[in-house]
């Protein structure tokens, strides 16, 4: 069997609830390969939710927060990180993920309009489609700098095996057999 090894970070971007943190999460199980989701990272650090967090603290704070943890996961061994939907359209976030392998997670939105909103402080209290597509239009143009675009339209088990089929064929995995 061969042994997998990523060659540099990758990081998953894209839209909420668009399903990178499974994608990321799943992939990186099946590869044996380690993975960091910077939502739990920003959680952990300040012991609180992400919507405690954005609520108590404001967006400015928790972009500084978020920025610390991205900066902190890129010094660790190559890894999978899973951003927020934000992170890439802050500071020059776009730019630090960029120098690593970074993957634009997309699908339609009416194919995850409905998913459950859970710790989401930019879709609360809105109609989560249209508020996805004002965040589309807001963000795409970040987005769209990303090195790699993935299309996420098919479920999570068809999602990581065509994931990792992509992955080799780009030349981002190195096997070692």
């Amino acid at each position: 069997m061969a042994k997998i090894e990523l060659i540099k970070h990758i990081f998953l971007i894209g839209l909420p609830l668009v399903g990178k943190s499974s994608l990321g999460r799943e992939t990186a199980i099946a590869l044996n390969v380690p993975f960091i989701d910077l939502d739990n990272e920003i959680q952990e650090i300040a012991n609180s939710s992400i919507s405690k967090i954005w609520t108590e603290l404001g967006e400015t704070q928790f972009r500084v927060l978020e920025r610390f943890c991205l900066l902190r996961a890129m010094v660790k061994p190559p890894t999978f990180i899973i951003c927020g939907g934000g992170t890439p359209i802050f500071m020059d976030n776009i730019e630090k993920i960029n120098q690593y392998i970074s993957v634009y997670c997309h699908m339609d939105i009416d194919l995850f309009q409905d998913r459950k909103a859970v710790d989401r402080p930019m879709l609360g209290g809105h109609n989560t489609g249209d508020r996805l597509r004002e965040l589309k239009r807001i963000r795409e143009s970040y987005y769209n700098r990303s090195i790699y675009k993935y299309n996420c339209e098919v479920g999570i088990e068809q999602n990581v095996q065509s994931f990792i089929l992509f992955l080799n064929e780009n030349g981002i995995l190195k096997n070692h057999y």
